[in-house]
């Protein structure tokens, strides 16, 4: 289900996007709708319901600061896509996925939404893996990296490591539409966790060093510097 909450002073303004999000056509998911102009209600909620998938978060809040607001939510929870609404034309936040200008245009809302829906899916697609004779469902967005021996998978995952039997071109063909490269015949990695790509390796977030064979170097930085060019803020 996906979880969605509106927190502004402007009770009409809460009751107009409840409306057109409830009326919207551009996801197939159960949606849980929460209105509120209550900052403490809305951190309440937030944790009670295993935090939001996407908040719209007014910038002038009559007990608190929107921006504010945001950056304390994306500390929680770092996957919940946030989207300002504001009085101002122009408005730039790291944590803001989107802004909408207050008074809401319908047709902007709409193409807002979809862009937030989409990246939902993206932040929630998953796979289920055997791991000793359990079916564990994993986050794509919680794999740094995958290696491949002798017909065996590593997941490296942020919650641990899973070794699977498969062959690392099947589960490539999986992963390759999710921001997954191939740096070496026998690895593939997560772009999102990149932080730089060296001579014969690539570096991640948390450190680690992957291999990146001389064979498949072009064709790695190729498709990294495609996925930053998609990967910027709109704003």
């Amino acid at each position: 289900m996906m979880k969605i909450c509106i927190l502004d002073d402007d009770a009409a303004l809460c009751r107009q996007l409840g409306s057109l999000i409830t009326d919207s056509e551009k996801t197939d998911s159960d949606i849980s709708l929460t209105l509120t102009d209550s900052v403490g209600q809305f951190f309440e909620s937030a944790e009670n319901a295993n935090h939001y998938d996407i908040v719209f978060i007014a910038v002038d809040l009559r007990e608190d600061n929107g921006i504010a607001v945001a950056e304390k939510l994306k500390a929680l929870s770092p996957k919940t896509i946030v989207i300002f609404l504001t009085a101002y034309s122009r408005l730039s936040s790291s944590q803001a996925f989107y802004c909408l200008t207050k008074p809401i245009c319908e047709d902007e809302f709409n193409a807002v939404f979809t862009l937030a829906v989409k990246k939902y899916r993206e932040l929630n697609q998953s796979i289920v893996v055997k791991w000793q004779n359990q079916r564990i469902r994993i986050a794509l967005d919680e794999i740094s990296f995958i290696e491949g021996y002798n017909r065996h998978l590593i997941v490296h995952t942020t919650n641990g490591n899973f070794e699977i039997v498969g062959k690392i071109s099947d589960i490539y063909t999986v992963l390759q539409p999710h921001g997954f490269v191939r740096t070496h015949q026998g690895f593939i990695v997560n772009m999102h966790y990149i932080r730089a790509i060296e001579t014969d390796s690539v570096l991640l977030t948390n450190g680690q060093r992957v291999m990146m064979s001389v064979r498949m170097r072009y064709d790695t930085l190729k498709t990294y510097d495609s996925f930053v060019d998609r990967q910027c803020l709109i704003l």
